[in-house]
């Protein structure tokens, strides 16, 4: 079935938003104990670029604790 477009879209601006973070808490409290919370405030507390410095490397270190990308999961939000 052939798709039509059946009106016109004017974006003026759109923004690449980093702001929804996705924690595995069952996974992560086990092994990060007391620390979980002071994990999760710095983590929901960092910048944009921080989280693309963690996404390009891989991995990122709170609270003496190493995380890797399969234990924080980034939601991008493109807003026009």
């Amino acid at each position: 079935m052939p798709c039509y477009i059946l009106t016109k879209l004017f974006v003026l601006s759109c923004a690449c938003v980093i702001d929804f973070w996705l924690f595995s808490f069952s996974v992560l409290g086990k092994r990060l104990g007391k620390s979980m919370g002071v994990v999760a405030k710095e983590v929901k507390a960092m910048s944009q670029i921080d989280i693309l410095e963690f996404e390009k490397a891989g991995e990122v270190t709170i609270a003496s604790h190493c995380l890797k990308l399969s234990d924080i999961k980034v939601l991008l939000f493109l807003l026009c």
